[in-house]
């Protein structure tokens, strides 16, 4: 008899480790089912590309791009400049934004050189997902 007992023993326990492992495949395969479904949406927006109007958006709302305006004058203090202009054009996987318009600032720290009024053209290159890549700009 008590060779018997050991014997169910061993048996219950080899089919509830069966029963686990086949629980933790299924629960893996179901896992891994929603995580593909997720990821393909995540990639979606990840490599979604930005429009026309959300690639000037960007442009005029960097302060990396105002600051390039600036820099090209020195200008140590400056109002945000005055958009006269956007346009953008589609450039491989990417934007070619050009801004027109005008800044205004000042040269020093104590603000007493006033320049008023430069007109500025700023070029800036962007990628697909709007991180900007390059800034050219002329006054």
């Amino acid at each position: 008899m008590k060779k018997n007992l050991n014997y169910f023993k061993k048996s219950f326990i080899s089919m509830m480790l069966v029963i686990a492992c086949m629980l933790t495949y299924c629960l893996m395969l179901t896992s891994c089912g929603n995580s593909n479904d997720a990821s393909t949406s995540g990639d979606d927006d990840y490599n979604k590309t930005i429009t026309k109007e959300e690639a000037i958006s960007i442009a005029k709302k960097s302060s990396k791009v105002q600051n390039e305006i600036a820099n090209e004058k020195n200008l140590e203090f400056f109002y945000t400049p005055d958009w006269g202009s956007a346009t953008a054009e589609k450039r491989g996987d990417g934007w070619l934004v050009v801004l027109k318009g005008t800044i205004s600032g000042y040269t020093d720290e104590y603000k007493s050189d006033f320049e008023y009024d430069l007109k500025f053209t700023a070029k800036i290159l962007m990628d697909s997902s709007g991180y900007i890549k390059d800034i050219y700009v002329t006054i």
